[in-house]
């Protein structure tokens, strides 16, 4: 297994079925095609202003650094409130692809939004790049046997203990906020973490990427227009690739190809038996489960599911957003991925109210 396999599968985020890729040459929108956010490139022009539920003289801002096995350095961003504390604290866990700190996505910078608008309220936030975004190829000492420990559970939990490390924060009040994957994943990532206070679901699929993928593309081509044919012919040829995931004979050490990225074998066995749903259950912490009503990257299936596994769970909280996207942000009608390009876009306020409100009572 080459060292690129990983470089091709934090790029899945990002990749774009073929069928779509002609139709961008002559149109200035730009579908998403995957269940988790698309991470900007580096250096991208994104024009951004605060939120009006922002109080930027609430609280400051200070550059930490996250470290794990003493080998990855991820360059963290800490908000602070005004005041010596110990504070109430998050940390934010982003979606699939190389995410920067602020999960920026098109026009949108959905942990800086959700960070600045927390700590104008009293709540310190940490957000980090992806070791995707800063080791490319170098996020795993072993390519072959890649999986999500690397690409998302060693750092979270270096990011909590960080943050529990520190006088200004109240170490018995860290709670965890993923975000798409990062959503998926919070509960394996709590799971034995006696640090971790909380666990809040933003979004967060809880079926298999490949499914997510097949869903995405029937939903695009349900709108018509000259693309569709096209996307059609690219959900054949997924539908193909998911086969070839789920197949019950693949084995360690081989790759898949889904859309355009190849895929180490070793990260998709690592998910295969992963049961979101069923893990959150386990956890006695308190968890709250947001899902915006016009997502078509995590759907109602998704959240259905959460609520059928935490039907019995005593601290669950769920909430659908009905006028929210998959960015957190809201609008009206069915949402198109040219939207996450319009001007202005910023998570809701509602939400984050609600998040707040959430963790006061714990």
């Amino acid at each position: 297994m080459r060292a690129t396999a990983i470089v091709a599968l934090t790029a899945l985020a990002i990749a774009v079925p073929e069928a779509i890729r002609a139709h961008e040459a002559t149109s200035t929108t730009r579908p998403f095609a995957f269940a988790s956010v698309q991470s900007s490139p580096p250096g991208a022009d994104i024009s951004w202003t605060p939120p009006a539920y922002v109080n930027v003289n609430a609280f400051r801002e200070q550059p930490v650094t996250i470290v794990t096995d003493g080998r990855w350095y991820l360059p963290g961003t800490l908000s602070l409130p005004n005041g010596t504390g110990p504070h109430a604290a998050v940390v934010l866990v982003s979606g699939s692809g190389p995410n920067d700190a602020d999960e920026t996505v098109g026009t949108t910078k959905v942990f800086k939004d959700l960070a600045w608008g927390l700590a104008s309220r009293g709540i310190a936030v940490l957000r980090y790049p992806k070791r995707t975004r800063e080791y490319g190829a170098g996020s795993s000492t072993n390519p072959a046997a890649f999986t999500v420990k690397d690409e998302y559970v060693d750092d979270a939990q270096s990011a909590v203990a960080l943050l529990a490390a520190r006088p200004e924060i109240d170490r018995k009040r860290i709670v965890l906020v993923g975000h798409s994957e990062g959503g998926y994943l919070a509960p394996r990532i709590a799971t034995g973490e006696a640090q971790i206070a909380a666990i809040a679901i933003l979004d967060g699929n809880t079926r298999p990427v490949e499914q997510s993928v097949i869903d995405q593309l029937r939903y695009l081509a349900s709108f018509g227009g000259p693309n569709a044919a096209a996307l059609h012919n690219e959900l054949a040829q997924v539908e193909a690739q998911a086969r070839a995931i789920d197949a019950p004979d693949l084995k360690p050490g081989t790759s898949v190809r889904l859309l355009s990225a190849t895929i180490p074998s070793s990260y998709l066995l690592d998910l295969r038996g992963y049961d979101p749903g069923a893990v959150a259950a386990r956890l006695t912490m308190p968890i709250y489960v947001a899902q915006g009503g016009r997502d078509y990257q995590v759907t109602a299936a998704d959240f259905d599911r959460w609520k059928t596994s935490l039907a019995g769970h005593a601290n669950a909280t769920l909430k659908r957003y009905p006028s929210l996207d998959h960015l957190l942000v809201s609008g009206v009608g069915p949402s198109r991925p040219e939207q996450y390009r319009e001007p202005g876009r910023h998570v809701s306020i509602e939400l984050v109210d609600d998040l707040i409100t959430w963790m006061s009572g714990r």
